[in-house]
């Protein structure tokens, strides 16, 4: 189906959530593994190419936390279900997808807040490396594994955007950042600034070497690494996204749900890098939580997306406090990128 001509107008028109959705169950013997996280968003590659880049995000994953229990959720349009059902087996075979309704349906009031990419759309954030402690955090500050009596989400939403362009994008950025006009001399004020004493290497013309000695004198190395980092951001296999992060909370005591919220903004902020995640001051709708739009929006890739969107394995404190399959017992091994 050609990108643009995908129906909108179930998003635009609509006031309920169109998405189907499945709950995320490990099974009991399911292993973390950090490579099957980050091959979720490669193995959604059809997925990406379907959606359309018009209306709110197709893709959603909510992590619900209620008397301290947490459950898992993806929710997608029906277009898309085979896909991502195929991309989880993929990088999830020890992960069932049961059909589920959206625990946030009709979720009015309490606390609300969404963040923004403090450093725009193309400095990175925190790459995904290791155990999902950026998750962990987050679904512990809304109370994961305590048995209170505040309901509360984690809400990402979020839409595939094209590498290529952003690609494009990122190269004139980058170039803005450090104040260069041409990809030319772009080596050459690196390896400048990386050896000052050598200087230009002379590669171009005396011209170019020229401008490289201008650019020196007003660059610093960390400022061009940025601005290197923005470059290589978007390079394959990294796929693009265009993210809303919201969390939510609502009952308890007087107090406690903005309580839960705020821990969650400071949680949230472990995926800074070059780039942070900073709370909005427009906390939105209300129906925001329940229909699953585009808030506060960010940019972010795969890799990066992973922190939120992750299965935590038996080695996760958040283990004993997640919904399971505990009737699985066997699966065939996952396709990993870069397997035979």
């Amino acid at each position: 189906m050609p990108l643009f001509n995908l129906p909108i107008c179930i998003f635009n028109r609509s006031r309920e959530d169109p998405r189907e959705y499945f709950k995320l169950l490990p099974a009991n013997d399911y292993e973390y593994d950090a490579r099957a996280a980050l091959n979720l968003f490669y193995l959604m590659a059809g997925a990406n190419k379907k959606a359309s880049l018009l209306g709110p995000p197709p893709f959603r994953f909510l992590a619900h936390v209620a008397r301290g229990r947490v459950a898992l959720y993806f929710g997608c349009p029906p277009e898309y279900v085979g896909v991502v059902r195929g991309a989880f087996a993929g990088a999830y075979p020890r992960v069932s997808l049961a059909p589920a309704s959206s625990p946030v349906a009709g979720w009015k009031g309490g606390a609300l807040t969404e963040f923004y990419a403090l450093g725009g759309k193309f400095l990175p954030f925190r790459k995904l490396q290791g155990p999902p402690s950026v998750l962990v955090a987050v679904l512990t500050s809304l109370g994961a594994g305590r048995d209170a009596p505040v309901e509360a989400i984690l809400d990402v939403c979020f839409a595939p955007l094209p590498e290529g362009k952003m690609r494009e994008r990122a190269e004139v950025e980058a170039r803005r950042y450090v104040g260069v006009q041409s990809s030319d001399v772009w080596g050459e004020i690196k390896d400048a600034l990386l050896s000052p004493a050598a200087g230009p290497s002379g590669r171009g013309t005396t011209a170019d070497v020229y401008r490289v000695q201008r650019q020196v004198k007003v660059l610093n190395p960390s400022r061009a690494m940025a601005a290197d980092e923005m470059r290589s951001r978007f390079l394959p296999p990294e796929r693009a996204y265009e993210v809303t992060v919201r969390v939510a909370a609502r009952g308890g005591l007087k107090g406690a749900a903005e309580k839960h919220v705020m821990d969650a903004a400071s949680a949230v902020a472990a995926m800074s890098y070059l780039n942070r995640l900073e709370r909005s001051g427009r906390h939105g709708h209300g129906d925001r939580v329940a229909l699953g739009g585009f808030g506060e929006k960010a940019v972010m890739t795969g890799s990066e997306l992973a922190n939120l969107v992750v299965v935590p394995g038996p080695d996760s404190p958040l283990w004993a406090a997640l919904e399971r399959d505990v009737a699985r017992t066997a699966a065939p091994p996952g396709m990993l990128l870069g397997e035979d």
